[in-house]
């Protein structure tokens, strides 16, 4: 079950967010203020890790998220790569079924958007 990460470090001049995870997700929350203006799902974190987000400006996206590994030299930041849509549906219930019980805002921004991933056709281009 997903708990809150407290204390994160916020950059200063960015936008707020907050941190919930266990061992298949990483769900990253952005505010505007009170506003919550995107998210990242983050899922399969200990094999293929691969990311689902949303934000105003851009709508959903999905991707797989490299390990930074370049061999022969040193270790760089994990980088996206775009890849296949994922199984929508097997996604946004391993979501509800791990943000059970979490009493937050930013669980029901997170928990309403998915539902609206699931009517975006398989055909169409995730950015």
């Amino acid at each position: 079950m997903l708990k809150e990460i407290r204390n994160v470090r916020q950059d200063p001049g960015g936008k707020r967010w907050r941190l919930f995870a266990d061992e298949y997700l990483d769900v990253v929350v952005w505010y505007d203020g009170a506003l919550a203006t995107g998210f990242q799902i983050q899922y399969d974190v200990a094999h293929e890790s691969r990311a689902l987000g949303w934000d105003s400006e851009h709508g959903f996206s999905h991707a797989r998220i490299g390990d930074g590994e370049d061999r022969g030299r040193t270790k760089r930041c994990p980088l996206p790569f775009q890849v296949d849509a994922p199984d929508k549906y097997r996604l946004v219930d391993e979501l509800y079924e791990r943000m059970f019980g979490l009493d937050s805002s930013s669980v029901l921004f997170v928990q309403a958007k998915p539902l609206e991933f699931l009517t975006v056709p398989a055909s169409d281009k995730l950015s």
